[in-house]
């Protein structure tokens, strides 16, 4: 069993004048360096995945360098930039395929991104090209829309829920990936929290442990919708800790390399010109701090997540009408929180997360009725909880993890 939280960096960063192939002006520098292939391991990723790398050539300079630094890459090709869903291509294109799969750091081919329902058994068909080409080597990406999609012309589908059943019962991948940015902006500068966020955390959760499948999930580490504000550190512990409450085992970052003309932190993780920027560090940090515990996280099987009122209105309750509310005395929020609830060796284990929207900067006062002696890692630290009740502190954006203490 995988005993770490897959962190990936998608948007390596560029090789020089990376968009010379449209015939305009580029002047970027070369990129695919170790220097900065080796900051992106530093900052505690496992995984890079591409997006502004072009050719078969480029692909193979950034497995080389990739190798170099002890990180796993995705190559993202014209798989994937033309929709192609003919599995003879693998075969067509092997020359290529062949040189990648003898790096040991290629993790596999990013497949399809964001498919129509309807296209899952084609989709299906491309999936198991790649097996069949690569004989258990690296794997096939593929990423599902998010709930905010439109029902008939995107999900190929009545309802999201069938759209995730159905991609469960017709494509072979042993996980589901899928994408929700919550950060969204109203006229360039109104920021607010997405309302199906949680909905959609607890639609594709229930349906990977119904289908067996494991859990993936990118978060936003870029301003979406035009906007003009800039995201706060906090947005990145509030993502992971929320996905990690509900079971995901991959982490995927949108994006890590910003944008052209953007130095702050509205776009990436590390600016245009290779500076990171806040959100570099604050990322470096959270990854720090669940390495401590992410083998026994790892080790745990996520069974539900409950949504616990706390003495103040969550600014969206929408969303919260498909939740079970928690109303025992067990946990006891001072302001909205989410629990995770996961089988560890027969023993409940708990993710806890302050719920709230990381710009209004609060912290939550949680009181715990424990059955039993836990660990808690919250904040980076780690402590001991007796039987009975307790108090914590998650400060803003954080979760904290609790452990059943086990006996011999």
């Amino acid at each position: 069993m995988e005993k770490r939280i897959m962190k990936v960096a998608y948007k390596m960063p560029p090789q020089e004048n990376w968009n010379a192939f449209r015939d305009e002006k580029q002047t970027n520098e070369n990129h695919i360096t170790e220097k900065d292939y080796q900051a992106i391991i530093d900052a505690g990723f496992t995984h890079g995945m591409g997006l502004l790398e072009h050719g078969a050539e480029i692909a193979e300079r950034a497995l080389q360098v990739a190798e170099k630094v002890g990180l796993k890459y995705y190559v993202r090709d014209a798989v994937n930039w033309a929709n192609i869903l003919h599995p003879d291509y693998y075969y067509y294109n092997r020359d290529n395929y062949e040189k990648y799969a003898k790096y040991s750091s290629f993790a596999g081919l990013y497949v399809y991104d964001e498919p129509n329902a309807n296209k899952y058994p084609d989709l299906a068909k491309m999936v198991q090209g790649y097996y069949d080409f690569f004989k258990g080597i690296g794997e096939p990406l593929v990423n599902l829309l998010p709930t905010y999609a439109n029902e008939v012309e995107q999900l190929g589908a009545k309802n999201y829920e069938e759209y995730i059943e159905k991609y469960i019962q017709t494509v072979p991948t042993n996980y589901v990936l899928y994408d929700h940015y919550p950060f969204r902006v109203k006229n360039k500068v109104e920021e607010y929290l997405s309302e199906e966020y949680l909905y959609n955390c607890d639609v594709v959760a229930k349906a990977c442990k119904k289908g067996g499948k494991q859990l993936r999930t990118f978060i936003q580490s870029a301003v979406m919708d035009n906007g003009e504000i800039e995201l706060l550190p906090e947005i990145i512990d509030f993502q992971i800790h929320t996905h990690l409450a509900y079971g995901s085992r991959a982490i995927i970052y949108y994006y890590y390399w910003g944008d052209e003309n953007r130095v702050d932190n509205k776009s990436g993780l590390v600016n245009w010109d290779g500076e990171p920027t806040e959100l570099y560090y604050r990322a470096k940090k959270v990854h720090a701090e669940i390495s401590e515990y992410e083998d026994k996280l790892c080790e745990s099987k996520w069974q539900k997540t409950l949504y616990f009122k706390g003495q103040n209105k969550h600014l969206n309750e929408k969303e919260f009408s498909h939740f079970e509310i928690d109303n025992s005395n067990k946990f006891v929020f001072s302001y909205d929180g989410i629990v995770g609830l996961f089988d560890y060796k027969g023993k409940e284990a708990y993710y806890l997360v302050n719920y709230t929207n990381p710009r209004l900067g609060l912290e939550n006062e949680v009181e715990l009725n424990l059955d039993g002696d836990y660990y808690v890692w919250v904040g980076g630290q780690k402590a001991e909880l007796k039987k009975g009740v307790n108090k914590i502190t998650i400060p803003c954006g954080r979760g904290a993890f609790l452990l059943p203490i086990m006996k011999n």
